[in-house]
């Protein structure tokens, strides 16, 4: 039986944002990365934690003390709208982020990242060796390994 690792699906170029970056420029990246969240290094240059445009949407909803505010059609699109014409807004990533970053190692089995996906309801997982992000496995990623597994030819799944 083949065993689908973790290493074998990650994305390897990981985008990653400082606690000290601006909200409007963390929003500013990710629409232009076109990605929904990056790992926050610290200071030190350390994982410390992630971010998302839910964080943002979050902190924006919060601010304006209603999420009705920022509308449910296109929210992310009206709260990048709201950063880039309040530009005042003085709050970081240290400010919204999630310090607890869901993390796995190289060797992860696709079945393991799968269920631990489930289980934190995440929709990524931080790929970690030596407490450095080397990569990122989304459910995109899982849905992808199964669509080529069972399209491959039994030959090679067997290891012939």
């Amino acid at each position: 039986m083949v065993k689908i690792v973790a290493s074998d699906l990650m994305s390897r170029s990981v985008t990653s944002v400082s606690t000290e970056m601006p909200l409007g420029e963390l929003a500013e990246l990710l629409a232009a990365e076109e990605i929904h969240g990056a790992p926050v290094v610290g200071r030190d240059g350390g994982l410390a934690g992630v971010v998302s445009r839910t964080d943002v949407i979050r902190a924006l909803s919060e601010e304006q003390e209603a999420e009705s505010s920022l509308g449910s059609a296109g929210i992310w699109d009206t709260a990048l709208s709201h950063l880039r014409n309040a530009p005042t807004n003085d709050q970081r990533v240290r400010d919204v982020m999630t310090p607890h970053a869901i993390v796995a190692s190289p060797d992860t089995s696709a079945g393991t990242l799968a269920k631990q996906m489930l289980d934190e309801q995440v929709q990524r997982i931080l790929i970690v060796k030596d407490n450095d992000v080397v990569g990122l496995v989304s459910s995109t990623d899982l849905l992808e390994a199964v669509i080529q597994y069972e399209n491959a030819p039994v030959a090679k799944l067997a290891g012939a």
